[in-house]
């Protein structure tokens, strides 16, 4: 008991230190004494909300605590806290565009779907490629985005709390340091403003709901007007937002009815005055051979890769040879997606590949390091 005592005296005095050195703006040393009292949800504040990105990896890339080498079951052991940290960071490097650097963060659990949205996004932004390759890739990363922001984007305190798995808010922000707990040692006017500057885009909270609908939407900005699958791009996108955010869901709902007001689906919404009953899972999008057919997000993605392979190199998958390649060429293509390739390696993956003898239409494997 005694024991217990000293480690409960130990842990506190850590807390009472990490709030002294935040309040006066020696930021890693505070995050430090959370992590090291086991303080998570002021840790969590302080590398999400005060300290920059560049300042945040620099202390995990770095740091590790006491005994963080060895497994524990307890939540807030070293190891886990140290866990934790990292994967803050990875979500935090991919809502703020470096997703390049984000993935050795992720816990490998979720690192194939962070493959899959880094790759659909970079598909869907690639201006060179195809309409129809984008809006394919643009939908994949907003339906993933939907389905799993929380574990890819979402914020570890306000405005989402993955902490708690986003079902219920806390109450630490910059703003309740001016409160009258915090009278002795209060927010500054620079962690004020740091807080300000780190905020989600939008600071609301599910915030990747938005980002989810407005991928959507620049993949309906790609499509035709009154297509049935311009209609459910729109009534999908806009119905993750009606029910928390009317108003910006009314965006949606206003296109859907003004560009596809010819569509079966755009005439019940403007009947309606307001988005049909839709099921995403009954939704019909189109195949790369323009038929139209019911995908999963799983199927969306995966036909987004398969058609993505065909015109773009990828690795893992099979790519056909397009007039003008060449092997160093292809090679750097495929290093775009986070991998580091040569030559030599489609060589050595391709056995009877004659470099000064590609053939337009030729498959070739392009292997993946990871």
């Amino acid at each position: 008991m005694a024991d217990d005592g000293m480690q409960d005296a130990a842990r506190q005095i850590r807390g009472e230190l990490g709030v002294f050195h935040l309040a006066r703006g020696r930021y890693i040393q505070s995050l430090s004494d959370f992590l090291e009292g086991g303080f998570w949800m002021d840790a969590a504040y302080v590398a999400e909300r005060v300290l920059t990105v560049d300042e945040l990896k620099a202390f995990v890339d770095g740091h590790q605590l006491s005994g963080g080498s060895d497994r524990d079951e307890d939540e807030n052991s070293a190891w886990n806290l140290d866990q934790k940290l990292r994967y803050l960071l990875a979500r935090r490097l991919t809502r703020t565009i470096r997703g390049n650097e984000s993935r050795p963060y992720y816990p490998p659990e979720w690192q194939t779907e962070f493959d899959t949205l880094a790759q659909a996004l970079q598909t869907g932004w690639d201006e060179s490629l195809l309409p129809q390759v984008r809006v394919r890739a643009l939908f994949a990363a907003a339906r993933l985005t939907r389905a799993h922001g929380m574990e890819l984007l979402g914020t570890e305190v306000g405005p989402d709390w993955h902490i708690s798995d986003g079902n219920s808010t806390g109450a630490l922000s910059a703003e309740i340091r001016t409160h009258q707990n915090f009278v002795l040692m209060p927010a500054t006017s620079d962690e004020l403003t740091r807080a300000t500057r780190h905020r989600a885009d939008p600071e609301v909270r599910f915030h990747y709901r938005y980002q989810a609908a407005f991928l959507a939407w620049e993949a309906a900005k790609l499509m035709e007007n009154d297509s049935e699958e311009t209609a459910s791009v729109l009534c999908v996108a806009g119905s993750w937002l009606k029910g928390r955010d009317p108003q910006t869901a009314d965006l949606f709902y206003k296109a859907l009815v003004r560009r596809c007001g010819g569509t079966a689906m755009g005439a019940e919404a403007d009947r309606k005055r307001w988005f049909p009953q839709i099921e995403e899972s009954d939704m019909t999008f189109g195949a790369p051979d323009g038929d139209s057919v019911n995908t999963s997000l799983e199927e969306t993605a995966q036909n987004v890769m398969e058609g993505l392979a065909s015109e773009f190199p990828v690795p893992g998958k099979s790519y056909s040879v397009h007039e003008g390649d060449t092997l160093l060429g292809i090679a750097e293509a495929a290093s775009a997606w986070g991998v580091v390739l040569k030559a030599s390696d489609l060589l050595k993956a391709n056995a009877h590949l004659d470099e000064d003898d590609l053939q337009v239409g030729q498959k070739i494997m392009i292997p993946d390091p990871r």
